[in-house]
């Protein structure tokens, strides 16, 4: 990841990001072909490190290539287009008749995660990981999941398949218009709060 010094996020930032989203591509080149599957996912610390786990459809290609596969995580946050407009100095050069200095760009803010992905493919393993999926995203359909017809149930688990992804490097950016004048940042984010836009807290000064 292209990441200048002035919009990259620390590695506990960018896990910050990457967990609260709880959803990215996961993507592989395997045999010559890619794989990019999009998927819902759980980060986990402990004394070893940190864990990827998550889950997709056994009827996925991409399933198939997850033993020991190295594999990106590419995670989206918040973003949008920045009109030229916005910035204080383009409306004055408007106003003055004289040419303009400043050009539109793309605020964003994005996470990718590195590791080899290994195939969790054991009954137990696998409901432990959409036990831990569901507790996280709606604990409140824990009691449902749990007393779920069999019939359904067995029906889903046949279907998907588990993977974990032990993460061996991490980076972020949050560009956000900190190249910019305390004012032009101010006029960005009143016009991106303004489209229900808001950067994760904790991530600017």
């Amino acid at each position: 990841m292209f990441a200048p010094s002035s919009f990259r996020l620390t590695t506990d930032q960018a896990l910050t990001v990457a967990s609260s989203i709880g959803f990215g591509a996961l993507i592989a080149n395997a045999e010559g072909t890619y794989f990019a599957t999009h998927l819902p996912f759980l980060i986990q610390h402990n004394d070893d490190g940190t864990t990827i786990f998550g889950h997709c459809a056994r009827a996925n290609p991409h399933a198939g290539q997850l033993a020991g596969q190295a594999s990106v995580l590419v995670v989206q946050g918040p973003h949008a287009y920045i009109p030229a407009g916005l910035y204080a100095a383009t409306e004055r050069a408007r106003q003055s008749g004289t040419p303009s200095k400043d050009v539109p760009t793309w605020n964003y803010v994005a996470v990718h995660l590195h590791g080899i992905t290994q195939i969790i493919d054991d009954a137990e393993g696998v409901v432990a990981i959409l036990d831990q999926t569901i507790k996280h995203f709606e604990p409140d359909f824990l009691p449902d999941w749990h007393t779920l017809d069999t019939t359904v149930r067995t029906g889903l688990l046949k279907g998907i398949v588990g993977f974990s992804m032990r993460v061996t490097d991490v980076h972020g950016v949050a560009k956000w218009s900190q190249n910019r004048t305390l004012e032009d940042r101010q006029r960005v984010t009143d016009y991106l709060q303004g489209q229900g836009i808001n950067l994760p807290p904790g991530l600017l000064p």
